[in-house]
């Protein structure tokens, strides 16, 4: 899972390099210098023993490492036959090139041996929509879940009648004129944009793939409105994994409550707390940019700025004020970036998680609600519950999981792809 600097521009993904699973699996892999001689057919990737036993556990990615040979006229882009050293054939991918800094060189569509044509796509995104079901009053959320919809590297983000396409690997372009056509049948679509992810949490801009895209433009989620921006960035300033908590929010009584919104990006949760009557909810962020993106948010909901706060300032330093000042608040929620460097220092979610819901629960009202949530995929479950338990002891303070959060039905997590299921969130009362 990444996600990019808060301060520079977040980010939320899930990737390769994200989850332990990868890590645990790269570890065990097989190096190049063990390799025995093996040839590849033309129009062939030959895998070692290693990458086999996973494909055949439906694990649909082939490592670099994993490599053992790769035919002739094969380069970046190209569909490829996935075989054995035995000569067995394990489906039908597409190649990125090995000597890139990509580390998943095949990502494996079928595993039979298949034309990946209109017919192929129209069938997986059919399958997509069907296991969908999108709530009343939203019109923002995710159609293609990529491996977890078995359409390897594909996101497809719905945004009213426009769409977002990002490509986990430069090398499925060859996949996008049959996909974008299937897509468009089952459901058509009036603009659509496009992204290319990038090694180190960067990323490409495709352009507009269809019509007059807006530079900005409003869309609907529960209800509530807000402005997103796809063009400039492929989350458009909206985090569609996170619908889940803000529908909790949206349904809590703040009759008379203070929220305050860690890390708050372009206030979503801000804004759901504030339209369903908080008194108080203070937004705090580094980037003014982003600060202005929730301001502009509480204005198209029809909220007066003036009676909310929106600081500018690094999370520690915001929170040490409030604690001098004895400030309180009946619910804080932290959903940081899982790095970030500022000139206060640098942020690591593993590093640094204790030391932040201290913090938290050192402003948070007795009988209060802590919400922390992160979707670094590094970092696993128990370590998450650790850094919370541990914090809450450090503070003498007793909490209680409230509710565990996952993401709704356009966020499905196939069993087969553990890299999927990376985010944690939880809501808890703190005594």
């Amino acid at each position: 899972m990444g996600r990019k600097n808060h301060q520079k521009g977040k980010t939320r993904s899930f990737s390769k390099d994200s989850a332990p699973e990868f890590n645990r699996r790269k570890k065990n892999n097989a190096s190049n210098s063990s390799k025995p001689v093996v040839r590849a057919q033309t129009g062939q990737v030959v895998v070692n023993g290693y990458s086999e036993q996973w494909l055949r556990q439906q694990f649909d990615w082939v490592y670099r490492k994993e490599v053992m040979a790769v035919g002739e006229n094969v380069q970046s882009g190209s569909i490829i036959e996935i075989v054995t050293v035995q000569g067995q054939s394990m489906g039908t991918g597409v190649y990125a090139d090995t000597s890139g800094e990509q580390d998943v060189v095949v990502r494996r569509f079928s595993e039979h041996v298949e034309p990946l044509d209109l017919e192929f796509f129209q069938k997986r995104i059919q399958s997509a929509v069907n296991r969908r079901s999108i709530e009343k009053g939203t019109n923002a959320w995710r159609l293609i879940h990529s491996e977890n919809d078995d359409l390897p590297g594909f996101v497809v983000d719905c945004w009213g009648e426009s769409i977002s396409v990002t490509l986990s690997c430069a090398s499925l372009k060859v996949l996008l004129e049959p996909f974008l056509e299937a897509l468009e049948r089952i459901y058509p679509y009036q603009n659509a944009v496009g992204h290319v992810r990038l090694p180190h949490g960067k990323q490409a801009y495709l352009g507009v793939l269809k019509g007059a895209f807006p530079d900005r433009f409003v869309v609907e989620e529960l209800g509530i409105q807000y402005w997103v921006h796809p063009q400039l960035s492929k989350d458009a300033g909206l985090f569609l994994d996170m619908r889940a908590l803000r529908s909790w929010l949206i349904q809590q009584d703040w009759t008379g409550k203070r929220m305050l919104n860690l890390f708050c990006y372009t206030g979503a949760f801000s804004v759901s707390a504030g339209v369903h009557g908080a008194k108080e909810v203070v937004s705090v962020d580094l980037s003014t940019s982003y600060l202005d993106r929730a301001r502009e948010n509480f204005r198209l909901n029809l909220l007066n700025v003036e009676t909310h706060q929106f600081i500018d300032s690094d999370t520690f330093v915001a929170l040490n004020r409030f604690r001098r000042k004895e400030e309180l608040f009946d619910t804080v929620l932290a959903d940081p970036p899982s790095f970030s460097h500022s000139s206060h220092g640098t942020w690591s979610v593993q590093k640094d998680l204790k030391r932040l819901v201290i913090a938290c629960l050192r402003v948070l009202k007795p009988g209060g609600t802590l919400i922390i949530a992160t979707n670094h995929g590094k970092m696993p479950p128990r370590d998450f519950s650790k850094a919370i338990l541990d914090a809450a002891r450090k503070e003498k303070r007793r909490l209680r999981l409230m509710l565990n959060y996952v993401p709704g039905t356009d966020f499905p997590a196939a069993l087969h792809f553990p890299e999927a299921r990376y985010l944690k969130c939880w809501v808890m009362e703190a005594s």
